[in-house]
């Protein structure tokens, strides 16, 4: 591989892809339009890298506070790059696939 995809840790490893979907998936349907989704996606990727990090190593034998803390803090700045570009196209999506239908009723609302 090349430099560039290890510092990245790309492609991330199965079980931090799917926490990254389903956190990106949540921020991104529940939050409002309005809402700065850069900012959505760095939350998302933050809890999506600790969630998989505590995932990975209750997983594994022998998971203790320290070792779930060391694992967290060395995720590298790379992998939160990934996760917060992956999640920010996310979020994206889901907001364009819902902006699609806000203005279906632009001719019914109260005016006075």
């Amino acid at each position: 591989m090349t430099p560039w995809f290890d510092l990245f840790a790309f492609p991330p490893d199965i079980a931090s892809s799917v926490v990254l979907l389903i956190c990106a998936l949540v921020w991104g349907t529940r939050s409002r339009r309005k809402t700065r989704p850069y900012l959505l996606a760095l939350q998302a990727a933050l809890v999506a890298l600790t969630l998989s990090q505590v995932g990975l190593h209750f997983w594994q034998n022998g998971a203790t506070v320290f070792t779930i803390l060391s694992g967290v803090l060395k995720t590298s700045f790379g992998q939160l790059v990934l996760f917060w570009a992956i999640a920010w196209v996310i979020i994206r999506t889901s907001f364009a696939i819902r902006g699609r239908n806000e203005n279906a009723n632009i001719f019914t609302r109260n005016r006075k």
